[in-house]
């Protein structure tokens, strides 16, 4: 945790979230901890690191599961591209009303780099 907190803070686990972490399996071993230490440290909202600010791999990475995607058809006379144009502009405008238009957390959340999210906003 000291080596990867801003320098001059040193945050704390609450014991809600040691618990959290000593019950989970740690299939990424030591990688994973450092992983999920870091992520905390950058959601946590004060001096102490609480339950809701760890998330680990499998959350982190799974994409949400998408109702009525069988039913979603290309209009007629529209092509493929414009439409993923289209849908990709939907889900980085939706990203950033959630993220209340904070850049990093929005590319952070649809797991781009920055100046990918950035470019695309360009575009």
């Amino acid at each position: 945790m000291r080596k990867h907190a801003p320098w001059g803070q040193t945050p704390k686990f609450t014991p809600a979230a040691w618990a959290r972490l000593q019950r989970h399996t740690w299939p990424g071993n030591v990688r994973e901890l450092r992983n999920v230490v870091r992520r905390a440290l950058f959601e946590r909202k004060g001096p102490k690191v609480d339950t809701g600010d760890i998330s680990f791999e499998e959350a982190y990475h799974r994409a949400p599961e998408v109702r009525n995607l069988e039913s979603l058809e290309l209009p007629a006379g529209v092509t493929l591209e414009p439409m993923m144009a289209r849908l990709e502009r939907q889900f980085i405008e939706s990203a950033l009303r959630r993220c209340q238009y904070h850049k990093e957390r929005t590319a952070k959340e649809l797991g781009l780099a920055r100046s990918s999210l950035f470019k695309r906003l360009k575009q």
